[in-house]
């Protein structure tokens, strides 16, 4: 499938006041690619938000350059990243000046689309969420979540008191145990409903904030995060609602996404950062079913 006809989008929003996520996607006709990447900043380390745009200015400098899909294979990827963020903070230093403990540590996502397939990696946290084009045929009523939605992203963090902790993550000096991605790969539906990659921050979404509980007659029970709802219910806004579907109205349907979060009390607490990849197939799907709704 001609990965052109995709629509491809990123974006961030935050309620403080410097956001340390960062984000992008770009399209290489060379290669015939799309790509779609985001890095959270870590809030616990000293200029986060640093490291988090060098990342991402990297990952699009490479991709951009790359004259081969095998150019961007994930796992050198990360190694550059990881090499070139070292490089980026050493050149910026003063003499004598010395990196504080802490420092420069960001969580990465990157996806890229190929004709057939499509190749993700990831070191940290986050939602890889890989959604159906039939997800809209699933009724809002019956159906909160569709079951054609599935998140692949096993997040790198282990309990610590309470709370999760990264063991995977970018940072200055890091070694490969502690950068090296998690990468999964998957062949793209081309016949039949299509495909929507989202990876998102964990502002918006991750496995390990998922709250699980017990109640009095000892039923578990496993909350659906409500930012997550909110989320699939604007995609499946946005798809039922346009005709024409374009990457400058997916692009304001997620900005305005994100702004209704920053203006609801408890919506948005930490910095969000998305990509969005439709691919043609799935567009072609959503057009095809409302002809067949004219009819």
């Amino acid at each position: 499938m001609d990965t052109s006809r995709s629509i491809v989008v990123s974006l961030r929003e935050t309620v403080k006041p410097v956001n340390q996520d960062w984000d992008c996607n770009s399209r290489n006709d060379s290669i015939g690619a799309n790509l779609i990447a985001i890095a959270d900043g870590l809030g616990s380390f000293d200029k986060a938000e640093l490291a988090s745009s060098a990342i991402i200015k990297s990952i699009k400098d490479y991709f951009k350059k790359a004259e081969t899909i095998k150019e961007v294979e994930l796992q050198p990827l990360f190694e550059k990243l990881a090499k070139s963020l070292d490089y980026d903070i050493n050149k910026n230093l003063d003499e004598n000046q010395k990196i504080p403990e802490n420092a420069y540590g960001t969580t990465s996502i990157c996806a890229i689309e190929t004709q057939d397939f499509f190749k993700i990696g990831y070191s940290g946290n986050g939602a890889i969420l890989h959604l159906k084009g039939n997800f809209i045929d699933f009724p809002e009523d019956i159906y909160y979540l569709p079951w054609c939605l599935k998140n692949y992203l096993n997040p790198h963090t282990v309990p610590e008191n309470g709370k999760e902790a990264l063991y995977k993550y970018l940072s200055y000096g890091a070694s490969p145990k502690q950068y090296s991605p998690s990468i999964i790969e998957f062949t793209k539906d081309n016949l039949e409903f299509g495909d929507i990659i989202i990876i998102c921050s964990d502002g918006i979404y991750s496995s390990d904030h998922d709250n699980v509980g017990k109640d009095s007659n000892g039923n578990i029970w496993l909350e659906v995060n409500k930012t997550l709802l909110k989320l699939i219910k604007t995609l499946r806004t946005y798809v039922l609602q346009n005709e024409d579907y374009k990457k400058e109205t997916l692009e304001l349907a997620m900005k305005n996404y994100l702004k209704e979060l920053k203006e609801t009390l408890g919506g948005m607490d930490d910095d969000c950062s998305l990509g969005i990849i439709i691919t043609g197939q799935a567009l072609t799907y959503f057009k095809n079913r409302q002809k067949n709704a004219n009819h």
